[in-house]
């Protein structure tokens, strides 16, 4: 029995998304799931490799890889020419995602003016680099600059303003908590925080760290390890920061539903959302000093949720300095937990109950 148009185009979506994650056995899981031969599936990588969307690897463990479709390359010298992220987003990067749909362009049109804005005016840049590229499935941006780097510029903010001598790591969990600026003057820190939750993948590499969040929607985010081994050396020998944004094509998420979790008309941005495997470098929260440096922005918000999504356990000096001590000082900020297990859930359970 012949398969209806839908059907097919369902079994190709399939296959493509299973090349996207490198899925080991595309044929046999494909044929296995829709019910059909494995001739059948290799006639629509055969039709698709034809269609110039995919094409074969070489010296790969895996056999296909997603086309490039188009790529572009620029580079910008912001301290030669006055340099303005709405114009270069409109000139330089909109016709190229122009077939997008309408929701997809206005996210890209907000990340691409975040993140191309602090590069202009915080990385003390000679040059910034952009490359645009998608496939059928994902456009990626990547922006890079030459500049101190985005948390050795945190470092030097915060010791320069209240003389705490902090770590590049302590600086790069900043961010996750939002509201971060070394500008207060004329900037409100909310860009990376929800450029971060507008895209389907965001990383920014620098000083030899990188700092990653998924979007809201896990299951349309990419795993940090398919960052190739080339790209991971050219950032390790260079200076500055670099960011790699990606967002899939056919994505249905609105840039309003981002704000709206996370504030309002009325209240602004009145809450936060922190993944603590993120934002702890060594993904144990055992330390009252992890907390405390964790809870130095949280009196900037009415809301703040605790995600520890992939922590199997946490030490009770930890909580009790974020449940009691923190919570003590600002009764009128609410913490909740999210993705905690029964580990993680008996020791606040036991610290909010009694005091150590």
């Amino acid at each position: 029995m012949s398969l209806t148009n839908k059907a097919r185009e369902s079994i190709k979506w399939h296959i493509l998304e299973k090349i996207y994650y490198r899925s080991p056995a595309i044929i046999a899981s494909t044929a296995e799931s829709y019910g059909v031969s494995r001739t059948t599936v290799k006639r629509y990588l055969d039709e698709m490799e034809r269609d110039g969307i995919i094409e074969r690897c070489e010296n790969k463990s895996y056999k296909w890889q997603l086309k490039e479709i188009r790529k572009a390359f620029f580079v910008y010298y912001p301290q030669e020419v006055k340099l303005e992220e709405d114009r270069i987003f409109e000139v330089d990067v909109l016709p190229l995602l122009n077939d997008l749909p309408e929701s997809v362009v206005k996210i890209w049109s907000y990340a691409f003016c975040e993140i191309m804005n602090n590069a202009i005016e915080h990385s003390k840049a000679e040059k910034i680099r952009v490359s645009v590229s998608s496939n059928v499935l994902f456009t990626h941006i990547f922006i890079t600059d030459d500049g101190i780097g985005i948390f050795e510029n945190i470092r030097e903010y915060i010791s320069r303003t209240t003389k705490a001598d902090i770590s590049l790591d302590d600086a790069m969990s900043i961010l996750f908590i939002g509201k971060m600026t070394t500008d207060k003057e004329n900037h409100s820190g909310e860009g990376i925080f929800f450029t971060s939750r507008s895209v389907d993948r965001f990383y920014i590499f620098s000083s030899n760290r990188i700092f990653v969040h998924e979007a809201y929607d896990k299951n349309s985010a990419a795993d940090i390890r398919t960052i190739d081994r080339d790209s991971r050396k050219i950032m390790e020998d260079e200076k500055g920061t670099f960011v790699t944004m990606e967002l899939w094509n056919n994505s249905k998420r609105q840039l309003k539903e981002v704000f709206d979790m996370f504030s309002s008309d009325e209240r602004g941005f009145y809450k936060t959302q922190i993944p603590i495997k993120s934002a702890i470098p060594s993904a144990f929260p055992v330390s009252r000093s992890q907390a405390r440096r964790l809870c130095s922005g949280f009196d900037k918000f009415e809301e703040i949720e605790l995600d520890f999504d992939g922590i199997d356990d946490v030490g009770r000096a930890f909580v009790h300095e974020i449940f009691f001590v923190f919570k003590s000082k600002h009764p009128e900020i609410e913490i909740k937990i999210k993705n905690a297990n029964d580990n993680v859930l008996s020791v606040i359970n036991q610290v909010k109950s009694t005091v150590i």
